[in-house]
């Protein structure tokens, strides 16, 4: 899935008047090359330059900011870069959630203009059992 670069991220941090510190790089950095959906401490386990803390308040400033986005998950809140417009898919054994591209739900039906003025956006999240959690495992038979 194509996403917001680092430098992207960088610059519109610097022109909104936010200072660019190495703990803040190593944490986008992280954050771009993760290619799916990640927890706060997923990052914090990547890199040694930044606390749990300084992530947190870096994904709330992200956020705000219109760069990061929360994804529906089973457990602890996930996150993952803006990008190309995507869909996911939830594990509802083990939590493992995935992307999953548009072209998925191009047969859902979309409100009519009779229902609804303007639509801004959506979000959908499918919820099932991943291969791994449904294949038994052998217990020496």
């Amino acid at each position: 899935m194509k996403h917001t670069s680092t430098e992207h991220i960088l610059e519109t941090l610097r022109t909104r008047g936010y200072r660019i510190t190495s703990a803040r790089r190593a944490i986008v950095d992280a954050l771009e090359t993760t290619s799916s959906p990640y927890t706060v401490q997923d990052i914090v386990a990547r890199i040694h330059t930044a606390d749990q803390v300084s992530v947190y308040r870096l994904f709330k400033t992200l956020h705000e900011e219109g760069l990061l986005a929360t994804v529906p998950s089973k457990g602890e809140t996930m996150y993952e870069l803006k990008g190309e417009h995507h869909h996911h898919i939830v594990c509802t054994a083990c939590g493992h959630t995935t992307h999953i591209p548009c072209t998925t739900t191009r047969t859902f039906p979309t409100p009519s203009q009779h229902t609804f003025h303007t639509i801004t956006d959506h979000d959908v999240t499918f919820y099932g059992t991943c291969m791994s959690c449904a294949t038994p495992t052998k217990k020496g038979y």
